[in-house]
């Protein structure tokens, strides 16, 4: 499975030949997948498994496959490379959102509402210097 076009291309831990999106596949075992998929996306993201252990679990992870997931006729789990791409994406900003979640409860950010935005947004206080990402972590967007 190739899952290009998410915002971070996990075909490292799913293979990297061609799949159409039309393509779908039957979760068999639903843990070790939820479990695979929680070490896939924490090593790509640069966490630990320590910290993706205490960031989020397989019961949460399962729960984003079953939001994501089609179902069979017996209830089964049905994904494409497109669905497998958008829970990737899920357990990500999930680990993202604790871990910078955790940086303003140590004071090392400022968090608030954004009504405009509908979002949680994050800034650096005063005092508590962040570095620039390097260029290599961005693309233009088309």
């Amino acid at each position: 499975m190739d899952f290009g076009d998410g915002e971070y291309d996990y075909d490292e831990g799913f293979g990297g030949d061609e799949q159409s999106n039309s393509q779908f596949w039957k979760i068999t075992k639903p843990n070790a997948l939820a479990k695979y998929i929680g070490k896939l996306v924490a090593k790509e993201s640069g966490f630990s498994p320590r910290d993706m252990k205490q960031l989020i679990s397989v019961k949460q992870i399962k729960g984003y496959m079953e939001e994501v997931a089609e179902k069979d006729d017996e209830g089964s789990m049905m994904v494409n490379q497109q669905y497998m791409q958008d829970i990737c994406d899920l357990v990500h900003a999930h680990l993202v959102g604790f871990d910078l979640t955790k940086a303003a409860a140590e004071g090392m950010l400022e968090c608030y509402w954004d009504d405009k935005e509908n979002t949680m947004m994050f800034k650096a206080i005063d005092g508590h210097d962040i570095e620039e990402p390097p260029e290599e972590f961005f693309r233009d967007v088309e």
